[in-house]
């Protein structure tokens, strides 16, 4: 019984890690999500800006 006890523990350690492995991956996503979407806003500025000089 000890054994599985254990075992129980050890995953129960290991699935705590990958869900903060998870929670750290999907907030790293996030924000270069949210840089590439900074970006895009930029670059139509740009692109507009570049149209109203031509």
């Amino acid at each position: 019984m000890s054994q599985q006890d254990e075992q129980i523990g050890k995953l129960t350690k290991e699935k705590k890690a990958l869900d903060d492995t998870v929670k750290k991956t999907q907030d790293a996503l996030k924000a270069e999500e949210e840089k590439v979407n900074n970006l895009n806003k930029l670059k139509q500025k740009l692109e507009s800006t570049l149209d109203e000089v031509t």
